[in-house]
């Protein structure tokens, strides 16, 4: 009954909460392909598992688009997806990225995974993000922490409309949710789920 109504389900207030910032703020995806930058593998791992578990598609990317991250890309750095950007990311590294993907029809949306604690990264991540919105496609961030650089980047992206999470679960269940909205309106093709 809820899906023929075109209800979005959550399990708690806060799950609500959080989904509705995303759906407030976000462009509907065309699909359910997700890029993924992190600067930790391990967190890139975490990612694919959470938007996997939801039936969103993180796919590897073309073999030509993976040679233009590589030329300009940390050797260490993986460019398949999720993009690695290791420990030495920088601010200037995410920005390539998202204005090299974000363009190309091999995604739909993205979710940022960004640590503000390595030396490379600075609030002013905050404003290549918000640039990258131009692109039309959504953009949820996951980041924890809480020193000053970190505090700043938050309310950068709260005050542009880019939702920010603190629980990666929750970031993916408002990519979920921004697809699931889509197909209702269809905007993009269920086939994808």
């Amino acid at each position: 009954m809820l899906k023929q109504a075109g209800a979005i389900e959550v399990n708690n207030l806060f799950e609500a909460l959080e989904v509705a910032k995303a759906l407030a703020t976000q462009p509907l995806p065309r699909g359910n392909r997700v890029l993924v930058i992190t600067d930790s593998g391990g967190m890139g791992i975490q990612s694919v598992d959470a938007l996997d578990t939801r039936g969103l598609q993180v796919p590897e990317l073309s073999e030509s688009l993976q040679e233009i991250l590589r030329k300009q890309l940390p050797p260490l750095a993986v460019t398949r997806n999720p993009i690695d950007l290791t420990g030495s990311a920088t601010d200037a590294m995410y920005k390539f990225v998202l204005d090299t993907v974000l363009p190309t029809n091999h995604v739909d949306m993205a979710l940022i995974s960004a640590q503000m604690q390595l030396p490379g990264m600075t609030p002013r991540l905050a404003n290549y993000i918000i640039n990258a919105t131009g692109f039309g496609k959504p953009i949820v961030v996951f980041s924890i922490g809480g020193n000053e650089d970190a505090r700043t980047f938050r309310a950068k992206l709260e005050e542009s409309g880019v939702p920010i999470y603190d629980r990666l679960e929750v970031a993916a269940k408002a990519l979920r949710a921004l697809y699931d909205y889509a197909v209702i309106r269809g905007v993009a093709a269920a086939e994808y789920s």
